[in-house]
């Protein structure tokens, strides 16, 4: 075996190693694509449920529309967001909200008392 011949074939050799790295690369390349796919999916799917927590607080309170938007300027201002993972419980802050102004807003009377007097 001469020289180029030796060459030859190491140079072969380091070329499949290389066409090998390549399509491993690829194959990653792929791989982060579709797991950047499943983040933004899971990310919108935790916004949904955020979203259907709030909507959910906002029916069983019976908040009326300023009602919420004071429940979201108040969350807001206190530098609870839902990234921080410092998110209170449903409920939390509007029950922090009617601590400090114990009257009941228009819409939310107490329904408990009326049926108890008309049994």
């Amino acid at each position: 075996m001469n020289e180029t011949d030796v060459f030859e074939r190491v140079r072969g050799a380091r070329a499949a190693r290389i066409e090998r790295v390549t399509a491993d690369i690829g194959k990653t390349k792929t791989k982060i694509a579709e797991y950047q796919a499943k983040l933004r999916a899971q990310e919108q799917q935790k916004i949904d449920l955020e979203n259907e927590d709030i909507i959910a607080l906002y029916r069983k309170e019976k908040l009326t529309e300023d009602d919420l938007i004071a429940l979201i300027r108040s969350k807001r201002d206190s530098g609870l967001d839902s990234d921080s993972g410092q998110s209170p419980a449903p409920g939390a802050v509007w029950e922090a909200r009617t601590a400090e102004s114990p009257a009941i807003p228009p819409g939310k009377e107490d329904n408990n008392n009326n049926e108890d007097e008309e049994n």
